[in-house]
Order: C-alpha cells, then structure tokens, then sequence
C-alpha cells in the first residue's frame, strides 16, 4: 500500500476516535463519522443504518455526501427503506457481520436501489458492521463514483472502525 494511502487511512481512524470522544451518542456523532472517512479515503456518500429491534430491520438514520455532490433520488430511496438479514448491501453486512465490497453494484441485479444507484453514478459500494461484542448494531455503508477493487487491508481497517463505534455506542 502506498504511504499516502496509509496515511489517510490513519487519519480517518483518528478522525472517527475524535468524533467519538466529542459526542455523546452514536447518532450525534453519524455525520461526523461519514465525513471523516468519505472524505479521508475518497467515497462520495456515506450512510448509517441502526437495527430496529422491535422490527428486525436495518434503518437509515444518516446520511453525508460530498461537498458539490447531491443524490436526492439515491438518498430518499436509502431513506425510505428498511433491510432484513441477507437483503441488500446493509442486510449483507448485517447477516454475514463481516465488511463487504463491490466493485460496482450496477452488475448486481438483486441490489434493491440499483435504478436510485445507477441514475446517482455511484458504482463502487463498501459495507462494515458496527458490533458491540458479536452483537450487530448497525452498519455503515459507502458509495463512490468510480469503479473499484477490493482491498483486503482497508476492509480490515474498517472492521476495527466498527466495533471502536460498536464499543462507543
């Protein structure tokens, strides 16, 4: 990995350390979260999900784009849906409890915002689990207009960031 790419890894860990230790709750601190690593390791739009557990499904409860960026249609969808264990990227993440990468979710044709996602531009989506012991308590996922590849180092970075926020919340 190239040292630029480390330090802003590095950086972005901080960042959410910063954002954790300034706020008093998990939902408080959610923007500053997609913030700071959106724009430390170059995603366009960040979202979190927390589990409803009177319903058993994954909600949006923030969301963070890119300054000079708008989704509109991408975030209201995101918005407006709930997902079970198993559907869609957060209930991937949520049934596997393990960080989830694809280099561009217009191939997937069981993606249930592909028509949102595809009009937005976004391709490259990236998932990670914010656990609390081996309990799941929500997820947070990132999209990127480019088309990428997966990185093992950097999904492992962000399965720490989880369960630093999991221990937080």
């Amino acid at each position: 990995m190239p040292e630029d790419e480390a330090v802003r890894r590095l950086h972005a860990q901080y960042a959410v350390a910063r954002s954790l230790a300034e706020s008093s709750s998990l939902k408080e601190a959610a923007g500053r979260i997609l913030e700071a690593i959106c724009g430390a390791l170059g995603w366009d739009y960040g979202g979190l999900w927390q589990v409803d557990p009177a319903h058993g499904v994954l909600r949006c409860v923030e969301t963070w784009y890119a300054p000079g960026l708008s989704f509109p249609e991408f975030e209201e969808v995101t918005r407006r849906l709930s997902f079970a264990p198993g559907i869609g990227l957060p209930g991937k993440v949520w049934a596997t409890r393990e960080p989830f990468y694809a280099p561009d979710v217009i191939d997937d044709p069981k993606f249930p915002r592909g028509a949102a996602v595809t009009r937005a531009g976004l391709h490259s989506a990236l998932g990670f689990p914010i656990l609390m012991g081996t309990e799941l308590i929500g997820v947070i996922e990132f999209f990127s207009r480019e088309i990428g590849r997966p990185d093992a180092e950097l999904l492992e970075m962000l399965a720490t960031v989880g369960s630093q926020v999991g221990q937080f919340a």
